[in-house]
């Protein structure tokens, strides 16, 4: 399966209508014939439409302060860190927690408006009291980061391995000893963030392979597990 084949990302985009016509046309004409997509779609559909629309376009100074902190990290593993907070930046965002939520797909083009809530992930990535974990999924990495100062947390994955379809990796923040949702993110190549407004500090961050849609509690084992220190 390739991306030409399945073009997993650009149903993100669909899925939250943030693709001009000729891209919806194209997709369209994919969809005709390919019952995996198909059930993908209906899947992202759900999931976005759990979440708010009352939402801004980014400002340019969450750009500016997620790239500022990726040339701050001067290690191989920093680097690759730091290439996940841009991730938060010009990735698939879900906002979650108090403040709202929102969705964005890095497929409408770099002069497209994204869609996210405020710039929470800014200032996270910038607070002087950033703390930030990091863990592996295959190929695939998770970053954490949790800003005290806030109380709101950003977790960014990159490149994580291929589910079945209709299926994604669910994200689980302990608080308090409860575990809560934070939202399913797409599996494969590219970047996507989730973040947490108005809570405490966690003390793990988890991973489960749950369908699209979300599940209230993890219907399989973590795949990854990241204490928070």
């Amino acid at each position: 399966m390739t991306t030409d084949e399945h073009p997993l990302d650009a149903l993100s985009a669909l899925a939250v209508d943030a693709v001009d016509d000729v891209e919806r046309r194209r997709l369209l004409r994919h969809l005709d014939d390919c019952r995996s997509c198909r059930a993908e779609l209906d899947g992202l559909r759900e999931a976005a439409s759990m979440l708010s629309t009352d939402v801004e376009p980014v400002p340019e100074r969450l750009r500016a302060a997620v790239l500022a902190a990726t040339h701050a990290s001067t290690s191989t593993r920093d680097r690759r860190a730091a290439r996940l907070m841009v991730a938060a930046a010009v990735g698939l965002v879900v906002v979650a927690g108090g403040v709202g939520a929102a969705v964005w797909s890095s497929n409408r083009g770099a002069d497209s408006p994204a869609i996210v809530h405020d710039d929470t992930i800014a200032q996270v990535v910038a607070a002087p009291d950033m703390e930030k974990s990091t863990g592996q999924v295959g190929g695939g990495t998770v970053a954490a980061m949790y800003a005290p100062s806030m109380r709101a947390t950003v977790v960014t994955v990159a490149d994580l391995p291929a589910t079945e379809p209709a299926m994604g990796y669910q994200v689980w923040i302990t608080v308090g000893g409860r575990r809560k949702s934070a939202g399913v993110v797409p599996s494969g190549a590219g970047d996507t963030s989730v973040v947490m407004a108005d809570m405490d500090r966690p003390g793990d961050i988890g991973l489960s392979v749950e369908p699209m849609a979300g599940s209230r509690q993890p219907s399989s084992p973590m795949v990854v597990t990241i204490p928070m220190r």
